[in-house]
């Protein structure tokens, strides 16, 4: 067997007047937050897409951690669409993770198997952030 990881982290810069949580990186395997996490809060149901060589992949399990409690997964396969929900009902660090096995195009010389690791990490607010508009915030209101 042979591996790859793809790994985001998301961080919140400023005040957090551009999204970036849906850009596509361009992974064999990637794991996308269909809403920004820093603008959620703890408790509320957060939708992610699992996609493989750019498509859905249905059936693979999404499992996410919180640093605080990390042996208290919340946890759900992908649908039809590479789509799973979770709520996270804590604040806080989490990594949000799922793995794709495929048979291996390198099964003659290094491997019958590849396991493809897609991951996103961020640190989930308490309460969801007040809207950011132009007319209220950053250079634009000055």
């Amino acid at each position: 067997e042979i591996y790859s990881r793809a790994a985001k982290a998301m961080l919140w810069v400023g005040k957090g007047e551009r999204d970036g949580h849906e850009r596509n990186l361009g992974f064999r395997l990637e794991l996308f937050s269909e809403r920004n996490p820093y603008r959620a809060g703890k408790g509320e149901e957060l939708a992610f897409r699992l996609v493989f060589d750019g498509k859905p992949v249905a059936g693979v399990l999404v499992r996410a951690r919180a640093a605080a409690k990390p042996d208290a997964p919340v946890e759900a396969r992908t649908d039809a669409e590479g789509r799973v929900k979770l709520k996270l009902p804590e604040a806080g660090m989490w990594f949000v993770g799922a793995v794709h096995m495929v048979r291996s195009e390198y099964a003659k010389t290094y491997a019958d198997w590849e396991s493809l690791w897609a991951s996103v990490t961020f640190d989930l607010p308490e309460t969801a952030p007040p809207p950011w508009t132009p007319s209220t915030s950053g250079p634009a209101a000055k």
